[in-house]
């Protein structure tokens, strides 16, 4: 089983990442999925308030399937939780791409360092 800790900063920004590989009771594949959709709000909203809940749902969920797919983690759900959100065709104009990958980019850094 993978464990991840992360240690945060102010405003949940990560600071740092442990990882141990080792067999222990910790956080289940389910709570490191709400985690890393939980960072990707952590790391995209905390200042752009301004932005819907369905273009921030969107954000936070890409960003979480990128991380899981890196780290070889199911991220099968997150296909039908975005369609939730990205309903409307104008949401696309709204998403960040960029910042997306970004945010997955340095949750995935911070892993490999404590690797």
């Amino acid at each position: 089983m993978l464990i991840i800790i992360i240690s945060t900063k102010e405003n949940w920004i990560p600071d740092s990442v442990s990882v141990n590989s080792a067999p222990t009771e910790g956080l289940g594949n389910d709570k490191l999925r709400t985690l890393f959709h939980e960072l990707g709000h952590s790391i995209l909203h905390r200042i752009e308030c301004n932005l819907s809940k369905s273009v921030k749902e969107t954000e936070a969920e890409s960003v979480k399937a990128m991380v899981c797919s890196y780290l070889d983690l199911d991220y099968s759900l997150s296909d039908s939780y975005i369609a939730h959100y990205a309903k409307s065709s104008t949401i696309l104009d709204d998403i960040r791409y960029t910042k997306i990958i970004a945010a997955a980019d340095s949750i995935i850094k911070k892993v490999n360092q404590a690797v």
